[in-house]
């Protein structure tokens, strides 16, 4: 098993007239659910699928019932999950309420453990690899702020913004399998825009939410499509470079 990568060019959020670098990042070719856990769970278990299938759901159970009792679940040597909040700012104390929390989140803290797992991954380029895959990789190519007209760094809350690529239109699955735009803040927390009003294979433009925070975020697509027909697991395409909403 190997991680894809491929390179990114990236501008600075802290100084975005500093020259634009060049990065490494993975490329995610598809979605594991709940059910193929399942299976791969009670393939090495005395577990059949269903009973793996309980045991997760019941595990989903259990979590959330000790985070939304204020408390951190530490997992062996997996990690520790938690919550942490986002919320709105005022001037003064007295001004804090509850109505200011505008998202429960959830953290997750791996284990040193786990952490060196994670470091014995082996990776492999994208345009390493055979054929005409290179060729029909989905990716987004630009962004261009609909308000200013700036490329590939800065967004405006309320307005539109227009991104080019291949093979990137947005193409549901079903109803439950839903293809999505997400604006992933610095504390990993996603948002994803309702409005789109142009969708093609190379073209999306969209509407940056107005109730956004100002700062960086990762721009990504989630979605079932290619030239060929539609997908049995999604494809999440991420932008080459950080969103900055102002």
């Amino acid at each position: 098993m190997s991680v894809l990568i491929k390179p990114i060019q990236r501008a600075n959020p802290a100084d975005l007239d500093a020259p634009k670098k060049w990065y490494v990042t993975q490329v995610t070719i598809s979605q594991v659910d709940e059910n193929q856990i399942s299976d791969e769970m009670a393939e090495g278990t005395t577990l059949d699928s269903s009973e793996a299938m309980m045991a997760l759901r019941q595990f989903r159970k259990v979590l959330l019932k000790h985070l939304l009792a204020g408390e951190s679940v530490k997992m062996g040597n997996w990690g520790s999950f938690s919550i942490t909040l986002t919320s709105s700012g005022v001037d003064t104390k007295d001004k804090v309420t509850t109505n200011l929390i505008r998202n429960v989140n959830l953290n997750f803290q791996a284990d040193k453990a786990f952490k060196d797992e994670l470091q014995k991954a082996n990776f492999v380029w994208v345009n390493k690899l055979a054929g005409e895959v290179n060729d029909v990789m989905p990716a987004i190519i630009s962004g261009r702020d609909g308000s200013t007209g700036t490329e590939n760094s800065t967004g405006t809350r309320g307005s539109e913004y227009i991104l080019k690529g291949t093979n990137i239109q947005l193409l549901d699955k079903d109803e439950e399998h839903k293809a999505a735009i997400r604006l992933i803040n610095s504390l990993d927390v996603p948002t994803e825009p309702e409005v789109i009003s142009t969708n093609t294979p190379d073209l999306i433009i969209f509407t940056i939410p107005i109730d956004l925070s100002e700062g960086p975020y990762t721009l990504e697509i989630e979605t079932y499509y290619t030239p060929n027909g539609m997908l049995d697991e999604p494809l999440v395409i991420t932008a080459p470079f950080t969103l900055n909403l102002i």
